[in-house]
Order: structure tokens, then C-alpha cells, then sequence
């Protein structure tokens, strides 16, 4: 499994093999990375995929001292509990 940052397309993706299997849309304004969707394929939802993609958004952001504002319920969530 592997996270990137598409710039080109404003989103994280999560890869599996080369294949994305999901992916976090974000606008970047300066220093604020809003994320305002993320989305697994929906036969892997539910075995940790979304957590794995919000690690590796996360981790960049740190990366890159960047404010992370969810308007994702599900990255919401998982902020509150990392």
C-alpha cells in the first residue's frame, strides 16, 4: 500500500499494486489542507483502507507543516482519535 499526492488532480490516492483503491480529495491554501472527501471502493470498505489513507495524509502534512481542516465526517473521525 502506498499513498501520493496527485497535485495535478488535488487529491491523496491510495495504491495497492499500482491500482488506486481510494483517494482523499484536498484544496490547498497556503499553509491549510482542507479535506473535504475521501472515498475507498466500496467492495474494500470496512478493512482499514480509510485508515491507512488518512495515516498517509496525515504524516504528509505533518511532512510539509501543513494545518489539516476535515470536512469529512470519516477524516474527522479519524483525527479525533489519532
Amino acid at each position: 500500500m502506498d499513498v501520493r499526492d496527485n497535485a495535478e488532480r488535488g487529491r491523496y490516492e491510495l495504491l495497492d499494486d499500482d491500482e488506486v483503491i481510494g483517494f482523499a480529495d484536498y484544496v490547498l491554501d497556503g499553509k491549510t489542507l482542507t479535506i473535504p472527501y475521501v472515498e475507498i471502493d466500496a467492495r474494500l470498505q470496512g478493512n482499514g483502507y480509510g485508515s491507512v489513507l488518512a495515516a498517509g495524509v496525515l504524516e504528509d502534512a505533518h511532512t510539509r507543516n501543513l494545518d489539516v481542516v476535515p470536512h469529512c465526517s470519516f477524516m474527522a473521525w479519524y483525527m479525533r482519535r489519532a
